[in-house]
């Protein structure tokens, strides 16, 4: 990212210049200047980003910031609505916007502290009980490829476990039928009940399982 870390100086430099030669005329087209956007691959990006990269080239940073603020409304939308397959869809185009993301708040900001970015939690999520693991594992490759991103390494660390948690879940009620939700911790000798309880939840969202009460009881049947 040094490429977009340099523009911010440039930029605040050349508003700098315009401002003591009272050039409001220059200060507006500095404003108003949009950045290419058109990565080097010198430091060996991750193949996922490459694909990624040839989609966007050529386009400003500026339109994809947009855009991606645009994707990140359909991807809340999906989500409030419970369409997955729409959710994770926009996860997949979002995911190409996350560098142009970056540069451009690098350009204008001089720093890059946004700390939610829906299409990767999302998508750790639902690809995860999906058992999508090629797109979880392209995820982790741009989460260790940009530093502004190390603060989701735990995440896809959970979530390459919950692909193997609601993998196990899904088998056992479909080689045991119904099956009561609380005994799922003592079948699978898995010892963390609320990471159950969240996966299961998941999975209920992403239409892989149904649940229903008996009682007090609640068990859940495949979908």
């Amino acid at each position: 990212m040094e490429d977009c870390k340099k523009l911010y100086k440039i930029r605040t430099e050349a508003l700098e210049k315009a401002r003591q030669n009272h050039d409001y005329k220059e200060r507006i087209r500095i404003y108003e200047e949009q950045t290419i956007y058109y990565p080097s691959d010198h430091n060996n990006p991750p193949e996922i980003l490459k694909k990624l990269r040839s989609t966007y080239k050529g386009n400003t940073i500026e339109y994809l910031n947009d855009l991606y603020f645009e994707t990140l409304e359909k991807i809340q939308k999906a989500d409030k609505e419970n369409n997955i397959s729409e959710l994770l869809l926009n996860c997949q185009i979002s995911i190409g916007l996350i560098e142009p993301l970056i540069c451009y708040n690098y350009k204008h900001y001089n720093s890059f502290d946004i700390k939610s970015i829906p299409a990767i939690c999302k998508g750790l999520i639902y690809f995860s009980v999906n058992g999508i693991k090629g797109q979880l594992k392209n995820i982790a490759d741009i989460i260790d490829f940009f530093d502004e991103l190390k603060f989701y390494k735990s995440d896809v660390e959970e979530a390459f476990e919950r692909v193997k948690l609601s993998s196990r879940i899904y088998n056992t009620i479909k080689i045991k039928g119904d099956f009561q939700q609380s005994k799922l911790k003592k079948e699978l000798d898995f010892d963390n009940g609320r990471f159950i309880a969240s996966t299961v939840g998941y999975m209920i969202k992403a239409d892989k399982l149904n649940k229903y009460k008996i009682g007090k009881n609640t068990f859940l049947k495949i979908k």
